[in-house]
């Protein structure tokens, strides 16, 4: 299984009205044409050093070159 994050346009929940975009983390099967499942929440850039904070951010900024995915 491989993984990637995507942007997802999702309906807001609760008293907020709307549509909200979030980078959530995509999970693929074998073929790797649609992603099989999706992180529950949003996820953030992080590391142990510095420079795996932006290379995970860098990761990051690549999703916004790949259709936005919608969620439920």
């Amino acid at each position: 299984m491989t993984w990637n994050y995507r942007i997802v346009k999702e309906k807001c929940q609760g008293s907020i009205s709307g549509e909200l975009f979030r980078i959530k983390g995509a999970y693929y099967s074998k073929n790797k044409k649609k992603p099989t499942s999706l992180t529950v929440e949003a996820v953030y850039a992080q590391g142990e050093t510095l420079e795996e904070l932006k290379e995970d951010f860098d990761h990051m900024l690549e999703t916004f070159d790949k259709p936005v995915l919608k969620d439920k």
